[in-house]
């Protein structure tokens, strides 16, 4: 058995399952959960092999992400390179664009890295905006634990996005998110059928 590593996760404090994240890389190596910006100085402090980002609201620098080498990896709840940014499982059904998940390395850009894993969540009739959040995020926890065995023997071979895709603001969420009576628990056909009125 390799010898376990300190591996930090990157992630809001009030994340929900947030730490079944956790869960997934500490069957493999020492995890410490963190919540604010990082710095160099403390990396090497907490002697960090790897960053794991998930729901983080912090930027990563340059010099963070030369101390580990460019192991760092963030959870996209997208089929990037499609809704980048802010709320991308909302965007993808006022899109209509296929729903999914990525995890990709984290780079200078905003979800702009290479690809290490991607899968597709089937939207059905049924679905409301939470519903399929939740299956999204369901997918996310299945990458990590199918990623993370290869990331840390390093056998992965990453991929770059293909395509300019899409980019969306908090702005932009904002202006519509308030016009759907019911939140979250709008169905992903109201969405869609207002997302189509709204281009006419």
């Amino acid at each position: 058995m390799r010898e376990r590593r300190r591996v930090l996760l990157m992630t809001g404090e009030k994340a929900t399952y947030r730490d079944l994240v956790r869960d997934a890389v500490e069957l493999h190596d020492d995890v410490i959960t963190f919540s604010g910006p990082v710095s160099v100085e403390f990396l090497r402090g907490q002697n960090i092999w790897a960053i794991v980002s998930d729901r983080n609201g912090h930027i990563l620098k340059d010099d963070v992400l030369d101390a580990v080498e460019g192991r760092a990896y963030n959870s996209h709840p997208s089929l990037l390179p499609f809704q980048r940014g802010w709320q991308p499982v909302f965007f993808s059904v006022w899109d209509n664009t296929p729903v999914g998940v990525s995890i990709h390395q984290i780079d200078t850009g905003l979800d702009t890295g290479r690809l290490v894993y991607q899968s597709e969540v089937q939207v059905n009739e049924f679905d409301r905006l939470d519903t399929l959040h939740f299956r999204c995020r369901l997918e996310i926890l299945r990458g990590w634990a199918q990623v993370w065995p290869l990331i840390r023997e390093g056998v992965l071979q990453p991929w770059v996005q293909n395509g300019a895709g899409s980019y969306h603001s908090r702005n932009e969420f904002e202006a519509i998110f308030p016009k759907l009576r019911d939140g979250w628990k709008t169905t992903v056909q109201e969405v869609r059928r207002l997302a189509e009125a709204k281009g006419t």
